[in-house]
């Protein structure tokens, strides 16, 4: 019994050892991508691609799970034992959904 136990530990660190480089080279593909969404939501505003009008995306939002109010993001609940999230906001003058790139 005690052998089987010491082949799956070596088994699982064999197998996590060969899944680091895959995982490292994920995150390094995902860097332009994160550094564009980061300097998209600086500022906490947006332009609506359909009628150019500006779209806050901090404020006073209630969370659609979960019904808190609180002062920020639009794309996810402060709440931690609720971590909704979304990728999109509405335009207030044209109704069109804006998705964002947020992974």
């Amino acid at each position: 019994m005690g052998t089987e136990r010491r082949n799956d530990d070596v088994l699982g660190c064999v197998l996590a050892a060969l899944g680091t480089p895959f995982l490292v080279l994920e995150w390094l593909l995902s860097l332009p991508r994160r550094r564009r969404r980061n300097r998209l939501l600086a500022g906490g505003k947006i332009r609506c691609p359909h009628c150019l009008a500006t779209v806050y995306i901090e404020g006073r939002a209630v969370c659609p799970a979960c019904a808190t109010t609180s002062w920020g993001s639009y794309l996810s609940c402060p709440n931690p034992q609720c971590d909704w999230q979304t990728n999109a906001v509405d335009c207030p003058t044209c109704k069109a959904t804006i998705f964002l790139e947020t992974t």
